[in-house]
């Protein structure tokens, strides 16, 4: 089986700027923000950031809390998945650059139906039509 890379949609779903480094890089997201993340990163900053709201609320920081306010930084749904590392960040860069009616306005005049899809589908569906899709998928 090949190793594949992933990124996850995480939103700062708190009414307060939160910011956490990973590896020494200090990365800041305003309330309301969401980002394209490799997945182990998103799921650090999660827990981190459920942390930070359970000390505040004074709830207990429990594996069973911690999760539920996780979910809440992944609602979306939306998720990028590439053979390797560099087609990761290639294919984040353009999810990121585009807004999801830019999509839609692109993959409709391709031909493609984006009525009830998430932006990343609609991202993989236009992949696929130009060719840029790995081969494995």
């Amino acid at each position: 089986m090949q190793k594949t890379s992933v990124a996850i949609l995480f939103t700062n779903w708190t009414a307060e700027d939160f910011s956490w480094s990973w590896d020494s890089v200090r990365y800041d997201f305003p309330t309301g923000q969401s980002m394209m993340l490799q997945e182990h990163l998103a799921h650090h900053f999660a827990r981190h950031l459920a942390i930070r709201e359970l000390n505040r609320n004074n709830k207990p920081t429990d594996k069973g809390n911690i999760n539920i306010l996780k979910a809440k930084c992944f609602t979306d749904g939306s998720e990028i998945v590439a053979e390797n590392a560099t087609k990761l960040a290639t294919k984040v860069i353009n999810f990121d650059g585009m807004k999801k009616a830019e999509l839609e306005e692109v993959a409709k005049e391709k031909g493609i139906e984006v009525k009830g899809k998430k932006k990343a589908d609609i991202q993989a569906d236009l992949e696929e039509f130009e060719g840029l899709k790995d081969e494995k998928e």
